[in-house]
């Protein structure tokens, strides 16, 4: 694969989507730390499609989540530096490289928001669910970032399959 290798610079709005990923996946790790001495040992660690809890284990499972969060953000922005090894739609040439690797890091931006985003308020409800706050996980929600996480990678692979 002879691609050519560009450093691509993300635009302001792509460093505030990279910033608010990285701090949506630390903030549960720090919500978790702060909430932890107050969760019951037997805590919910897995949700059935209703929402509702239906498996429990001890409450050390509860740092699962955060720490994948933590390791997929940081993860993905290291990958982010070599948009010539991602997989595109379309024959990369040195003509429609820089739109293609753009467009790809673009992508990789918005899956790394809506995943550390999914798994930030998975990790949420399950403590507020753990500290009888909450019932479990709320489906409107889910169905939202669930939902925005596939149609947007929907959207992107469309727009990068056209004919460039």
């Amino acid at each position: 694969m002879n691609r050519p290798r560009l450093k691509i610079k993300p635009s302001r709005w792509e460093r505030y989507v990279e910033l608010l990923s990285m701090v949506t996946a630390f903030a549960s790790l720090f919500y978790l730390i702060s909430q932890y001495a107050s969760i019951p040992e037997e805590a919910p660690v897995h949700f059935g499609l209703s929402g509702k809890p239906d498996r429990y284990g001890h409450k050390s499972i509860l740092f699962l989540l955060p720490s994948l969060n933590i390791c997929l953000v940081i993860g993905l922005k290291i990958l982010s530096g070599y948009p010539h090894l991602f997989n595109y739609p379309a024959k990369i040439t040195p003509e429609n490289a820089e739109k293609h690797y753009r467009s790809g890091l673009r992508v990789l931006r918005y899956l790394n928001l809506f995943i550390a985003l999914l798994l930030g308020y998975i990790s949420f409800a399950g403590i507020n669910t753990a500290l009888g706050r909450t019932e479990g996980l709320n489906p409107s929600i889910m169905g939202i970032l669930v939902g925005g996480l596939f149609l947007m990678a929907l959207y992107h692979f469309i727009r990068g399959s056209r004919k460039s």
